[in-house]
C-alpha cells in the first residue's frame, strides 16, 4: 500500500475542493447541512477522510495557483472510473468536453445578443424621419441593416422591385458592391431571425 506523506494529502485535498467549483467554507456549510450533490458529497468525505489522516500534521506553503496549474489540479482530482461512466477516456477528455460545450453555449449567446441588438437597430432605423436614401454612407447602412429590395412572400404594386439598383445607380455602386450588400443584408436577416426564434439575452 503506497502512504503519501502529508504534502501530497495536503494538494490531494486541494484538488478535490477545487472540483467542485464550491469554496472550502460552503462545501462545509452543505454538508453539515446534508445539501450536497452526490457527487459533491463524495469530495466531502474525501476530505474528512483526508483531514482524519492529517490530524496534527503542519500544512505546507501554499504557492500561487495560475489558470493552467488549476486545470492540472482539476485533473488529478477527476476520477477515471466515473469518466468512464460518462463516456470519456480520460479526465482530460472529459474536461475537453466541457471547454467545447461551454464556448458554444457562449457563442449561441453571442450571436443571439448581437442579434437582438441589429435588430434593435433596424428599428430605429425605419422609425426614423431621415431620408437613408440621399447620402452615400445612410443608404449602405440601410442597405445592410434593412435592406432596398421589397421582402414579402406576395407582391403589388407598392413593392419596391430592384430598389437596391436604383440606389446604386443614384451613388454609383458597381454590381458587386450591390451583391455585397445583399450578402451582408442576407445574413443579417438570417441572424436576427435566430434571435427570434431563440431568444436574445
Amino acid at each position: 500500500m503506497i502512504r503519501k506523506t502529508p504534502k501530497e494529502l495536503h494538494e490531494q485535498r486541494a484538488r478535490l475542493i477545487a472540483s467542485t467549483g464550491l469554496s472550502e467554507e460552503v462545501l462545509r456549510e452543505r454538508g453539515e447541512a446534508f445539501q450536497l450533490y452526490p457527487e459533491h458529497q463524495a469530495v466531502w468525505d474525501t476530505v474528512q477522510s483526508i483531514d482524519y489522516l492529517l490530524d496534527g500534521a503542519e500544512p505546507p506553503k501554499s504557492e500561487p495557483c495560475t489558470a493552467d496549474t488549476l486545470r492540472s489540479n482539476l485533473l488529478h482530482a477527476l476520477d477515471f472510473a466515473q469518466c468512464a461512466n460518462l463516456g470519456y477516456a480520460t479526465p482530460e477528455q472529459m474536461l475537453d468536453a466541457y471547454d467545447t460545450a461551454h464556448a458554444t453555449e457562449q457563442t449561441v449567446d453571442d450571436r443571439q445578443t448581437l442579434a437582438a441588438a441589429l435588430s434593435g437597430l433596424e428599428t430605429l432605423i425605419v422609425t426614423s424621419s431621415r431620408d437613408w436614401g440621399t447620402y452615400r454612407v445612410d443608404a449602405w447602412i440601410w442597405a445592410v441593416l434593412v435592406g432596398w429590395d421589397c421582402e414579402e412572400d406576395q407582391h403589388n404594386a407598392s413593392c419596391s422591385h430592384e430598389a437596391l439598383e436604383g440606389v446604386a445607380a443614384a451613388h454609383g455602386w458597381t454590381d458587386d458592391t450591390v451583391a455585397k450588400a445583399r450578402r451582408y443584408h442576407d445574413a443579417v436577416r438570417r441572424l436576427t431571425a435566430e434571435a427570434e426564434t431563440g431568444g436574445a439575452r
